[in-house]
């Protein structure tokens, strides 16, 4: 993962970087399997590999899901590029994810890239389960160019999708209710 970037301009620390350069970050794998060991590393060229293992990103509940998490407030502006994903099962997902809490039956809306195809993901509340929001312009992934944005405007989140990161093709919207 690379180019993770805030396009409101509002300040955000790790894991997000920012005009080449990063600073430490914080994770948290919730809900832990206990199968294996999750674990994220940077790399001085701000690149982020993330290891996680034994659960899904789907459901009810994340089980063994690593997150890079951040805090924010307000409109956000969020885009990265998943430059690969290990295609060690068909449902292996990367993603920008808008979670309410860091619990792991917490409301959310996301936006996914799996090892074929990009797709927008929300659990309307606690406890419920997820839904798919994408009906169309998903397309096929386009590695190592995969970009994915998710872009919050009171409390309507959209999430897009772009095979540059330049020109943006809309997947969905969902209402964070938060």
């Amino acid at each position: 993962v690379s180019n993770v970037k805030n396009l409101s301009g509002l300040p955000m620390s790790a894991p997000v970087t920012l005009e080449g350069g990063y600073s430490s970050m914080s994770y948290i794998v919730l809900n832990p399997s206990g199968t294996a060991t999750a674990y994220a590393t940077v790399s001085t060229d701000g690149k982020y590999t993330l290891h996680a293992v034994g659960g899904d990103y789907w459901g009810f509940s994340e089980a063994g899901c690593l997150y890079l998490n951040e805090e924010v407030e307000g409109d956000f502006d969020v885009v990265l590029c998943v430059e690969y994903i290990e295609n060690n099962h068909e449902w292996t997902k990367v993603g920008l994810a808008f979670r309410s809490t860091l619990d792991a039956n917490s409301q959310h809306v996301s936006m996914l890239a799996t090892p074929s195809r990009v797709q927008a993901t929300c659990r309307p509340s606690a406890g419920v389960d997820s839904i798919e929001l994408t009906s169309s312009n998903t397309g096929s992934v386009t590695y190592p160019s995969n970009w994915i944005r998710l872009k919050r405007v009171g409390d309507l989140i959209t999430a897009y999708r772009s095979l540059d990161g330049n020109y943006w093709t809309y997947v969905a919207t969902a209402d964070a209710g938060t």
